[in-house]
């Protein structure tokens, strides 16, 4: 008997390619704003320290001191407000990824279950033609049957 042979088969691993690839560009996505995350986190960490160290500076700080402490400072923000606006633009791609990402799962899918439906419709047939066979095998020796049971009669 012949297999079952789906005709969009080669639809079906375009899918799951395409799958693949959303899933590739959606991970190094993710790994992007992590890193952009820890990042943010290391700057903030860093201007805490810096003004924790101007708060408890035991005999205060001279003129000179306290402008580079201040541009230092205002040079951090610059740089946290560039991080938190990179953040953002890395999460909206984060989230575009993801929904790529899922409508390309939900494409394949729909493709297996197209297969799915395709083999059970098949497998139907199979067993409708087995079926047909039989009964034709069956009817064929019917009329011997009978003949050999009224000749033992």
């Amino acid at each position: 008997m012949a297999a079952f042979k789906f005709r969009l088969e080669t639809l079906l691993r375009l899918k799951k390619l395409e799958e693949g690839r959303a899933l590739e560009r959606f991970s190094e996505a993710e790994r992007q704003l992590a890193r952009c995350e820890g990042l943010l986190s290391d700057l903030l960490r860093i201007r805490d320290e810096v003004s924790l160290s101007v708060s408890t500076a035991p005999n205060g700080l001279s003129a000179m001191e306290f402008s580079l402490v201040a541009r230092q400072l205002c040079c951090l923000g610059q740089k946290i407000q560039e991080k938190y606006d990179e953040r953002k633009t890395l999460q909206d791609e984060q989230q575009k990824r993801q929904e790529d990402l899922s409508s390309k799962v939900s494409e394949r899918k729909s493709q297996e279950q197209f297969k799915e439906r395709a083999f059970q419709s098949w497998r139907h047939e199979l067993r409708k033609r087995d079926r047909k066979r039989m009964d034709e095998v069956g009817a064929q020796r019917a009329p011997a049957r009978s003949a050999k049971e009224e000749s033992r009669e």
